[in-house]
């Protein structure tokens, strides 16, 4: 937009330095935890991935011999966001406060935020600072904190479905979050929440724990709330996204032009790409950390798909009829820059990560702290969607604190309990050599 809004970060590095007060306060806090956790295999593989990015970093400096500055500027995006999950798994083992007292801070901060996001639609004036732009008639709006308010609500949820009390607000809060999603307008948004609403009911389902009564109210409300709302002519653009959506998905015939035009197979193919060029230059380290102010023309160059940069002298050349630039990295999809900045190895130990995830809940039935049962389901359901996000954008490679900080409330909630070794005692009686023998 022409007008910035009314609320902007201006101080980028804020976040970075609480997470490294929070990394001082963990290492003097004295370890609470009590019996000693068993964390699973994909801390494992998701500590693993976060060594190996040091190797291509290394690669990058030292064999590539990219400029330092650049180089670190830009790798910090996933070496410090992926160090977030340690810091957080490690500030509630040591903090059994730490986790609840976080999750109702997020709560009550974006039950306000929520509604000023509403607000900002209704008057359509950007007031809080995120992707803020024209959307046919009107303009959609996709809040940074979206992931935090729909792990909140994933809680919510489930306990509704199962029967348990859930407060008035808890409700409005809900509405809201289904609110604000509607004016995203964005389809990659709606159908992986409606298919995590699938799966949330078919996982109670499975726990036993979904409850009748619960079910058939929650959905009777549903129905004449969507009826009611779609009455008046307010969702015919959210439906419209969500049939597209789901066309693009099935593969049936895509626009390419307008507002429902097909961006997807522009991603893969763009992702397809460099997948290729990374086996072509380096299957192991990838291009490494290469910052995209440093990228060569040649480089450049050979592009055939790609995001459009538009920094504020590219602006201006555009405006006098310059031809579009082309980056080598991409905020439309994740894998991409994956492959690039890690290689296959980064990529595979990253795979192994999310699988082992999934398999643990499978696994585990008895976790160490079974009163966090609808908070494990909520972190395991929006692990999932921010996962599926990759493919419509780059929450793998920056603003990766997001999704650790799911994956670190995961790994908490579905702790079990250490088996403890066993110690083999022998105690040898006074007697002869054959008695000693025998023992």
């Amino acid at each position: 937009p022409d007008t910035p809004p009314l609320f902007k970060p201006q101080n980028t590095r804020f976040g970075y330095n609480s997470l490294f007060i929070t990394m001082i306060h963990v290492l003097l806090l004295p370890d609470q935890e009590s019996p000693r956790a068993s964390y699973g295999l994909f801390v494992k593989f998701l500590m693993g991935f976060w060594g190996w990015m040091w190797l291509p970093l290394l690669w990058s400096v030292l064999v590539y011999k990219y400029p330092l500055f650049g180089t670190l500027k830009y790798s910090r995006h996933m070496l410090v966001g992926y160090a977030s999950f340690l810091i957080l798994l490690h500030l509630y083992r040591k903090d059994p406060k730490a986790l609840p007292g976080i999750l109702t801070a997020l709560y009550w901060i974006s039950f306000v935020i929520l509604g000023v996001a509403l607000l900002q639609h209704a008057l359509q004036k950007e007031i809080l600072y995120g992707l803020y732009q024209d959307y046919s008639s009107t303009r959609r709006f996709l809040p940074i904190m979206l992931p935090y308010c729909l792990v909140i609500q994933w809680a919510v949820m489930a306990r509704a479905l199962a029967g348990a009390r859930v407060a008035w607000h808890e409700y409005v809060y809900v509405l809201m979050v289904l609110a604000v999603i509607t004016v995203t307008y964005t389809r990659g948004i709606y159908l992986t929440v409606l298919g995590a609403m699938f799966l949330c009911v078919m996982i109670l389902a499975l726990e036993r724990r979904l409850n009748g009564r619960a079910v058939l109210a929650i959905g009777i409300a549903a129905i004449f709330a969507l009826i009611g709302v779609g009455a008046t002519g307010g969702l015919d653009k959210a439906f419209s996204r969500l049939k597209s959506g789901a066309e693009l998905v099935l593969s049936k015939p895509k626009k390419q032009f307008g507002h429902d035009a097909d961006t997807f197979t522009g991603r893969l193919r763009l992702a397809e790409e460099r997948f290729e060029m990374v086996a072509t230059k380096n299957p192991v380290f990838g291009y490494g950390f290469l910052n995209e102010d440093d990228v060569p023309d040649k480089l450049r160059a050979q592009l055939r798909t790609g995001s459009i940069l538009y920094s504020d002298a590219l602006k201006k050349a555009y405006r006098n009829g310059h031809p579009y630039v082309l980056g080598l990295h991409s905020a439309d999809i994740s894998w991409g820059d994956l492959a690039l900045n890690t290689g296959f190895v980064g990529v595979a130990l990253f795979v192994a990560s999310i699988a082992a995830l999934l398999a643990n809940y499978v696994k585990v039935r008895r976790p160490l702290r079974s009163e966090y049962f609808y908070w494990r389901l909520a972190f395991l359901l929006q692990t999932i969607v921010v996962v599926l996000l990759t493919l419509d954008g780059n929450l793998a490679v920056v603003n990766v604190q997001i999704l650790c900080f799911m994956m670190a409330g995961y790994a908490y909630t579905s702790a079990r309990p250490r088996p403890q070794r066993r110690v083999l005692q022998i105690r040898f009686a006074e007697a002869g050599n054959e008695g000693m023998a025998r023992a």
